[in-house]
């Protein structure tokens, strides 16, 4: 099976997508007008696609046209439905799987009339529709009545994103936060990994710490990421009392993410809205026990007391009470932990979802054989 991957190809999703089909056998050509990442399989074809004039991803559909008349693919499988969406809405002669991500339908949408006409237009040509979570389905269908969604969710590579117990004995140094010794009073360590914007909910992750800190548990908040509230964030953390105990470090490489997740005690996102917990699984897979919002993509992905703590969003007293009862059992934890790096293996790693996004392919393919 020959696929175009119209996609950002600068997005770490996009590499690890085309890699795990390209390794299944298809022949996979990764169609961008951003540049790719490092690290994109040897074996797929990565094609550029140069924007001529002022107008973005439409600029590129001439681009587009000629790419996919020379490879007379199987199948077009769009991702984004808005910039990417826009070039798929013109492709024509070819069936076209479109995949949802998140802000495009959910806040594009939202902002007039126009937007969400134009959304609507996106979806509503393509040949088929997918989403990384049912909770996203259920939005696509609010445009989209009547049209099946599939479901293929985003993978975690088992393999890099490991337990630290895992790890080599010299790998394991090199991961700890400090050179101390681990005993029962060094300070836990609380992680989180996402932009840094309302949204996300990291104004209620630090007033729960406050209140942690103010139960005399020695805790530390790690902040992966970067973004437009870390002003205000870091503000807050001062206002607190939580300077000396918050550590902004901004974003972080992916490369880089599995040694963050190995160094926490509790993983910690406490979103206000959210389609696919990504970061929560990979801490899952690092054998982390989490406390989540009960923000729909968060419930999805997670079972609530056994593979993570579920609490309220916007509920600090309740946030606080989730880290405290498992900062204060380390059994818990552990036990947690294993069961979230369980259910990683058993329903989101990578040989798993490319296994679902085949199925999805072969029976878009048979139906437009039909049609």
């Amino acid at each position: 099976m020959r696929v175009a991957f119209l996609a950002p190809a600068n997005s770490i999703h996009t590499v690890q997508w085309v890699n795990g089909l390209a390794r299944r056998g298809l022949s996979v050509h990764l169609l961008s007008v951003h540049p790719a990442l490092a690290g994109v399989d040897p074996t797929v074809t990565v094609h550029a696609l140069r924007p001529q004039g002022g107008l973005g991803y439409v600029a590129a559909v001439p681009a587009l046209r000629r790419a996919l008349k020379r490879l007379q693919p199987d199948l077009v499988h769009a991702h984004y439905a808005t910039g990417y969406g826009a070039m798929a809405a013109a492709v024509r002669g070819f069936p076209v799987l479109l995949s949802a991500w998140g802000s495009d339908v959910y806040d594009f949408p939202d902002r007039s009339w126009l937007h969400r006409w134009v959304l609507m237009r996106h979806l509503r040509k393509a040949t088929a529709l997918a989403s990384t979570s049912h909770c996203m389905a259920e939005r696509v269908r609010q445009f989209a009545p009547q049209r099946e969604v599939f479901v293929t969710p985003f993978g975690v590579d088992t393999e890099r994103f490991v337990p630290a117990q895992s790890l080599q004995p010299a790998e394991q140094a090199r991961n700890s936060v400090s050179g101390a010794a681990q005993d029962e009073h060094r300070v836990l360590r609380i992680g989180s990994a996402k932009i840094l914007a309302p949204v996300y909910g990291f104004d209620v992750l630090l007033r729960a710490v406050a209140q942690v800190r103010a139960q005399g548990v020695s805790v530390e908040l790690v902040l992966a990421g970067d973004g437009p509230q870390r002003g205000d964030l870091q503000a807050l953390a001062q206002q607190l009392g939580l300077a000396d105990a918050v550590q902004f470090l901004g974003a972080l490489p992916h490369a880089e993410m599995p040694r963050f997740l190995q160094s926490l005690d509790v993983f910690a996102a406490l979103s206000r809205q959210e389609s696919f917990g990504v970061a929560a699984l990979e801490a899952g897979a690092c054998g982390v026990p989490a406390v989540l919002s009960d923000a729909p993509g968060f419930t999805e992905v997670a079972v609530a007391g056994h593979t993570a703590l579920l609490v309220p969003r916007e509920d600090v007293a309740a946030s606080s009470q989730a880290l405290l009862s498992l900062l204060r059992d380390e059994a818990a934890r552990h036990r947690m932990g294993e069961a979230a790096r369980a259910h990683v293996n058993a329903l989101y790693s990578w040989p798993r979802v490319i296994d679902s996004m085949l199925l999805v392919y072969q029976t878009v393919l048979a139906r437009a054989m039909r049609s």
